[in-house]
């Protein structure tokens, strides 16, 4: 090392000295430092990034962007990389030592740090550890926009930055208790707003309820104007749901939305902030788009930007789902900025992170009622199955009337209640009908108009008969009636009634009345009868009424 060198240095560390002597500001020393760099060193551009206090991520503290790009440093401010995530910067805080970075070798690392290359027209990249008394504490990035640093000019920078960092690290660990402090200070209030949304979130249901109550809250409480939640699908991100409660943009926000649902964001980091967000799983929060507006930008972006006049800040959340990203919360206002501190993106990315673990929930809610409801669905229409085939099974199909079958266990079982030991029934008739020359009538008019003269027969004795009466289609032409707590002469009165109502009601067939008359035959049931007795004894009497002219009850 030659003599002005030397010189050099004591003077920049007198320098050092003097301006941070006393200075705790961690915010005040960056800004210092920043300002010592770039002018005495080739850094174009630079990043500080220093870890958080539970050592879980590296935080953007401070940052300084040549030219036009310097509009994007508020929207950067406080943006965080995970400890494990796959960056120069985490690699060189694992390894201890410095890493450059070339636009040819970013194919190592995490699809962002290409997007941010691309954005930034960054030409080389130099990731350096901020390391005091062996405790790594956070990295500085020097960066380059037209030309790779030198292998001096490198040194030079890393000199600065040795130089510089036992200064940073007295304001980053008193910086650190602050903030712990204030986080302490905070979590009560905090923890309570987050509790209170996620009682009300507990109890719901329903999707469309749940997204409404989360993005009114969102909405009012941060001084947004608009909300949407877009979910991952088939690599898309789709606007599954809108909100606003503000009358006057209501308008514009329904405009958007047809323009958000025709024009779909793909995930890719290249494709905006929305998909970069979601891809590495990063709130984006940009405080004054007025400012970013004139820089590149992706053109989903841009076209987003154009459908919303006056919009002024705005907000992308990762909505996560078992640590893994599946879609994104989307806050704006519109003319007037929504000033968010550290702590209310904190409380954003919890809230979007509770959001969808209830929305996991609630789906699996609505899953479930859709599964029982068609289960439902499933049984109401089985259940009209077993009815029809019930029907089926116990009704003749051409007059709706019992079957014989039916007539069989009907009766069997009435007459087993009805024993000595168990009279249930005072007495038991039954009344044998037979339409009279009725193989003359089908061969005269038809079997259809037989049919016809059927259904006739059988609603005229269904009225006549009783509740309790039990009317079934015997077979061919005949038919039987189970007349329950019903004496012999109850039951010729009922066969008699029965026989003049048919008899005094003609037969339209082809618009031509046809007289029938029918002939009946009436039993008594006693207790010492079973049901093949009782059928003959009604049989019997349907013979006599046959042989004794027709159209007549015989007892």
């Amino acid at each position: 090392m030659i003599l002005g060198d030397i010189l050099t240095i004591k003077v920049t560390k007198k320098y050092l000295y003097e301006t941070f002597a006393g200075e705790v500001n961690l915010e005040r020393s960056l800004e210092l430092a920043k300002r010592i760099i770039i002018e005495q060193t080739a850094c174009e551009s630079c990043v500080f990034y220093f870890l958080n206090y539970e050592k879980e991520y590296l935080n953007v503290e401070s940052l300084s962007l040549k030219g036009d790009l310097s509009a994007l440093e508020r929207s950067i401010m406080g943006y965080h990389i995970d400890i494990n995530r796959n960056t120069p910067d985490i690699d060189a805080i694992h390894k201890r030592s410095s890493i450059k970075l070339n636009k040819e070798d970013i194919g190592k690392y995490d699809p962002h740090v290409k997007t941010i290359f691309d954005a930034w027209s960054i030409k080389q990249m130099v990731a350096i550890p901020i390391i005091f008394n062996n405790e790594v504490v956070g990295t500085f990035q020097a960066i380059s926009h037209e030309s790779n640093f030198t292998s001096a000019e490198i040194n030079k920078i890393k000199e600065s930055i040795t130089t510089i960092t036992p200064y940073l690290y007295s304001c980053y660990k008193y910086e650190s208790f602050i903030r712990l402090k204030d986080a302490l200070d905070e979590s009560g209030e905090k923890h309570q707003q987050v509790i209170t949304l996620i009682n009300r979130l507990g109890g719901i249901n329903c999707c469309q309820e749940l997204f409404d109550t989360v993005l009114s809250e969102l909405i009012s409480h941060y001084g947004f104007h608009f909300g949407g939640i877009f979910t991952n699908e088939k690599g898309f991100l789709i606007p599954t749901h809108w909100s606003t409660i503000t009358p006057d943009y209501e308008h514009q926000i329904a405009q958007l939305k047809i323009w958000a649902e025709n024009n779909l964001c793909s995930l890719s980091s290249n494709n905006g902030a929305m998909s970069s967000c979601f891809e590495n799983d990063s709130l984006i929060y940009i405080p004054d788009i007025s400012k970013v507006k004139s820089l590149p930008m992706a053109e989903h972006d841009k076209n987003a930007l154009n459908q919303i006049k006056g919009i002024k800040s705005t907000i992308f959340i990762p909505l996560r789902q078992k640590e893994q990203a599946i879609g994104v919360v989307w806050l704006g206002s519109i003319k007037k900025s929504a000033h968010l501190n550290y702590s209310d993106k904190e409380m954003l990315e919890a809230v979007a992170s509770y959001l969808g673990i209830a929305l996991e929930n609630t789906r699996m809610y609505e899953e479930i009622e859709s599964q029982k409801e068609q289960i439902e669905d499933l049984n109401s229409k089985l259940s009209k199955k077993v009815v029809k085939l019930q029907q089926i099974a116990t009704h003749d199909y051409l007059t709706g009337l019992y079957n014989f079958g039916h007539f069989q266990s009907v009766l069997g079982n009435m007459l087993q209640k009805n024993n000595r030991r168990n009279r249930q029934f005072e007495s038991i008739c039954l009344v044998m009908a037979d339409i009279d020359h009725f193989k003359s009538f089908n061969d005269s008019y038809g079997h259809e108009a037989g049919n016809i003269a059927l259904k006739q027969v059988a609603n005229i004795i269904s009225d006549l008969a009783r509740g309790a009466d039990v009317v079934c289609r015997y077979g061919g032409e005949e038919f039987i009636i189970i007349l329950p707590d019903c004496e012999i002469d109850g039951a010729v009165q009922f066969a008699e009634r029965v026989r003049a109502k048919i008899e005094s009601t003609p037969v339209i067939i082809f618009e031509k009345e046809v007289n029938i008359t029918i002939s009946l035959g009436c039993s008594l049931c006693d207790s010492t009868c079973n049901s093949r007795a009782c059928i003959s004894k009604a049989d019997a009497k349907l013979y006599d009424a046959k042989e004794n002219g027709r159209n007549r009850t015989e007892f």
